[in-house]
């Protein structure tokens, strides 16, 4: 018992002369990193990667170079899901709606209509939707896939 007196005693001698400083707990930082990250592809190698968006200043550096072939990668957006590789239509269809200026930021609850499910019913789609919630980014007729950039210039 006498043990725990004299602890007791030296404890409240170094609170006084101030060598026994108990400071409050605080909070240890948490860094969670990106905020989330957005699926970026490769049209050539037909592959998607998710990766945090950097930002340099306002804008966002879009273009992360892919693993495979190192050609520049395109931010699809957090609800993009990737066809498989081999499905070669359904790269073409994601590469035309990417070339159309669409984006996959919604999660499903946009007012619009439904993004079409196969190749075939693309060309209705875009003509019907030229005013669509999806739609975020300006036309850019060189991403079309080769046959149809061909289509596209001769057509304007």
């Amino acid at each position: 018992m006498s043990v725990n007196l004299e602890k007791h005693r030296r404890m409240k001698l170094r609170k006084a002369t101030g060598t026994r400083v108990i400071n409050s707990p605080e909070p240890v930082p948490f860094h969670r990193g990106p905020e989330y990250l957005v699926a970026h592809v490769c049209f050539n190698c037909r592959k998607s990667y998710k990766r945090p968006v950097e930002y340099s200043g306002k804008k966002a550096t879009r273009c992360h170079p892919c693993p495979g072939c190192g050609e520049c990668m395109h931010e699809m957006g957090r609800s993009f899901k990737a066809p498989k590789a081999v499905d070669k239509r359904q790269w073409r269809k994601v590469q035309i709606l990417f070339a159309a200026g669409f984006r996959f930021i919604s999660c499903g609850s946009h007012e619009g209509a439904k993004l079409p499910a196969e190749l075939s019913e693309l060309e209705g789609f875009l003509i019907n939707n030229q005013v669509h919630p999806l739609k975020v980014a300006a036309p850019n007729k060189l991403m079309l896939p080769d046959g149809y950039r061909d289509a596209a210039t001769a057509a304007s």
